[in-house]
């Protein structure tokens, strides 16, 4: 039996209007996400990358199109109803890292397990060995502002991971660390997908993760192109 994607997107467009101007973000785009991806959506600013990364993630809702989750056609379902497969089955890391302030690391780990309503003995469990997993049980005490931007970009990882998610999006997750940092959370990512079998897509102009996609796909002015 052939396998399905994880998440299909078909001839999808999003506008946005500004009183009488209409922008077009993202153009007819169709696409597979298959499970084991590595796949990077590249393109320079205002292509459509991040427009296209919240729709497949479903933080953001198609003008026209069609999208598919395990074979399920969810195309006509809000945003709302869709809250379960973004808790339970979507990670997201972001170039500003997202971190709760007040909370530890430990804590911002924790955090989406807590949504999940997972028992509190399985909670420690699964955070200390994410920690361990992106090197960070000895910071587990400490909160985001006593990091350094690589840490706290592990923690992002870790927060995405740590709920066994089917896939994780990463939006420009290089964009503010320098380049030796950048290419050790891009490692970390690459081994999560080749032990844990983690699909990652990326939205990225960062040459060091276009080079590292195991699929990569180009937008121009919010259409894909060769």
């Amino acid at each position: 039996m052939e396998e399905l994607p994880l998440i299909r997107i078909k001839n999808v467009s999003r506008n946005y209007h500004f009183g009488i101007v209409n922008i077009r973000a993202v153009t007819e785009v169709t696409l597979d996400i298959m499970k084991k991806d590595f796949l990077v959506i590249a393109g320079p600013s205002g292509s459509g990358k991040t427009t296209l990364l919240n729709i497949i993630g479903l933080l953001d809702k198609q003008s026209s199109g069609e999208i598919w989750l395990d074979g399920e056609n969810v195309t006509h379902r809000n945003l709302h109803s869709l809250h379960g497969h973004r808790r339970d089955e979507i990670g997201y890391i972001f170039q500003t890292f997202n971190l709760i302030p007040v909370l530890s690391v430990y804590e911002n780990v924790e955090y989406p397990l807590i949504l999940k309503k997972v028992p509190r003995n399985e909670r420690r469990d699964l955070v200390e060995l994410t920690l361990a997993k992106v090197g960070l049980g000895h910071r587990k005490r400490h909160r985001p502002n006593e990091l350094s931007g690589g840490e706290r970009q592990r923690v992002s990882i870790a927060r995405a991971v740590v709920k066994s998610p089917r896939i994780v999006l990463a939006d420009e997750p290089t964009a503010n660390l320098d380049s030796n940092t950048g290419g050790e959370v891009l490692e970390l990512m690459a081994e999560l997908n080749r032990t844990q079998g983690v699909t990652f897509v990326f939205s990225s102009h960062d040459p060091a993760v276009i080079e590292r996609s195991s699929r990569l796909v180009r937008l121009k002015d919010g259409t894909i192109v060769p």
